[in-house]
C-alpha cells in the first residue's frame, strides 16, 4: 500500500472521486455498475506518479501504451502524411453565400464572442451539415456548440494578437518569434486561418440531461486548455472524455468534415473543424 494525493488520481472510467482513507477509497459510480472492492483505472498526475514510481511498495507493470518515443513518431506519421495531401487539395471560391447559424431553427447553443454582433456565418453547404447533426444530437438530449465560425482578417489577427500579448507576459524569457512559434501551435496567423473560408466551425457539445457542456478532456465548460491533449486520439485523457470525443468526431466525420491538423505542427485539435469548401 502506497498513500498518493487524491486530487492527482483521475479515474479512467465516468466516476467521481467522494474520499479516501490509507487503504480505501470511495467514488459515486453514477451509472457505470461496480462491486464493493472492485478495480477502478486511474491515471496520475506528475506528483503522484512520481511518490508511487518511487515506491519500493508500488509493483510497476509494462502498459500497452506507447511510450513517449512511439507517440511521437505516430504523429509525426501522421504529420506528414497530411502534409502530402494537402498539396492535391484545391481550395476555391464556389460564390456559396455565408449564412448565419442564428437565423436557423436548429437547436444550437452559441458561445459568446468576444465580437460585438457575430453572426456564426457559414457556407450554405455547411449550415445544411449543421442541421443534420443537430437533429441526431436532438434524439439525444444534447445540442451542438458552435464556438466559432466564419472571421475575418481583423478578428483573426485580434485572437492573434491577444494571444502572443499573453504568452509574452507569461514567457519573458522567451523572444518574440519564439512566443509565436507557440501561438502558432494553437491560433493561426492572421491570413491563414481556415475560417476566412467560412468553411470552419468549432463545436462542442451541451448536455441537456446533466445541464453541462461535456468533458471532452481538455475543457472546463467553455474555457478550453490548449495543450498536446487537444490530438483528438491523445491516450492520456479520462476513458468518458474519450467516449465524448468519439461522438463529436463521429457526427462531424459523418458529414465529410475533417479535423484541422494542429495550427503550426503535428497535433489536431479537437476544438476545431474544417470542411473544405470548392
Amino acid at each position: 500500500m502506497h498513500d498518493v494525493l487524491l486530487f492527482g488520481l483521475i479515474p479512467k472510467l465516468d466516476v467521481e472521486i467522494i474520499g479516501a482513507s490509507s487503504d480505501h477509497i470511495l467514488v459515486d459510480a453514477k451509472e457505470i455498475e461496480l462491486k464493493i472492492g472492485g478495480e477502478v483505472a486511474f491515471d496520475l498526475n506528475y506528483g503522484d506518479l512520481l511518490s508511487s514510481m518511487t515506491s519500493p511498495y508500488v509493483i510497476k507493470k509494462a502498459s500497452d501504451y506507447l511510450n513517449a518515443q512511439e507517440y511521437c513518431e505516430s504523429l509525426e506519421k501522421k504529420y506528414r502524411k497530411c502534409k502530402q495531401l494537402l498539396p492535391t487539395i484545391k481550395i476555391i471560391e464556389n460564390h456559396s453565400p455565408l449564412i448565419s447559424l442564428k437565423d436557423c431553427d436548429f437547436n444550437l447553443v452559441f458561445e459568446p464572442s468576444t465580437q460585438k454582433d457575430y453572426q456564426y456565418l457559414v457556407r450554405e453547404a455547411i449550415f445544411d451539415k449543421i442541421g443534420r447533426i443537430s437533429k441526431i444530437l436532438d434524439k439525444q438530449d444534447k445540442r451542438l456548440i458552435i464556438r466559432s465560425a466564419w472571421r475575418s482578417f481583423a478578428h483573426q489577427k485580434l485572437l492573434w494578437e491577444e494571444k502572443v500579448d499573453y504568452m509574452q507576459k507569461s514567457y519573458q524569457k522567451l523572444d518574440l518569434e519564439e512566443i509565436k512559434e507557440k501561438v502558432s501551435y494553437f491560433i493561426a496567423p492572421p491570413t491563414q486561418s481556415l475560417h476566412a473560408t467560412g468553411g470552419s466551425v468549432d463545436a462542442l457539445i451541451y448536455d441537456l440531461t446533466n445541464d453541462c457542456v461535456m468533458d471532452f478532456g481538455t475543457n472546463d465548460g467553455l474555457k478550453i486548455d490548449l495543450n498536446d491533449k487537444c490530438y483528438p486520439y491523445h491516450p492520456f485523457i479520462p476513458a468518458h472524455a474519450k467516449r465524448n470525443r468519439e461522438l463529436l468526431i463521429s457526427l462531424l466525420e459523418n458529414e465529410d468534415f475533417t479535423p484541422i491538423i494542429h495550427e503550426k505542427r503535428n497535433f489536431v485539435c479537437i476544438k476545431c473543424w474544417f470542411c473544405c469548401v470548392y
